[in-house]
């Protein structure tokens, strides 16, 4: 594979979104695992409790279960709902409105996302996860919806090849 770039910051860019896309495939992808979400309101101004759910990383969005999905069930689970990491403006942790330990929120245009971690480096993972995620749909390039089937089929086969990459016990990197 040749990957090219016209500056030397869209090269950084492409080789931090390639190397957490590859660290992210090494580990196990998707990235995935139990959150406590915070619930929408209800009326009034009441929060309701916090509900576990099994998020996963996908492509384009962060999508919640009840459970956590069967990976030998003929059909695939329907996630309960789904973050476009697109419509994510930001990720902060605002500990006077949310003091649970290992919190962590998502600030998108028309709604906070609210969730906690079960420990301070779950957090992390998930918010570098979620931030790499981003930064690597940001730097993508402008795909016209003619061209976007065939991009996902690209690179659902460019994962494929990293993953058995990403497998190999002996690395070679060119200049």
């Amino acid at each position: 594979l040749v990957f090219a770039a016209t500056t030397s910051a869209d090269r950084s860019r492409w080789v931090k979104a390639l190397s957490a896309t590859l660290k992210r495939l090494k580990d196990g992808a998707p990235t995935a695992g139990w959150l406590n979400k915070q619930a929408g309101r209800r009326a009034g101004p009441k929060w309701t409790p916090w509900k576990r759910r099994w998020f996963v990383m996908k492509l384009t969005s962060l999508e919640f279960y009840k459970r956590r999905p069967k990976k030998d069930a003929d059909k695939p689970s329907k996630p309960q709902g789904a973050i476009s990491l697109a419509s994510i403006n930001k990720i902060q942790r605002d500990l006077s409105k949310y003091p649970q330990p290992y919190s962590f929120q998502m600030i998108c245009k028309d709604r906070v996302f609210a969730v906690q971690a079960d420990s301070r480096s779950d957090m992390e993972m998930w918010i570098d996860e979620i931030n790499d995620a981003i930064d690597a749909k940001n730097t993508s390039l402008d795909i016209t919806k003619e061209k976007h089937e065939e991009h996902i089929l690209e690179r659902t086969r460019l994962e494929n090849e990293m993953q058995k990459f990403a497998s190999a016990k002996t690395y070679i990197f060119e200049r």
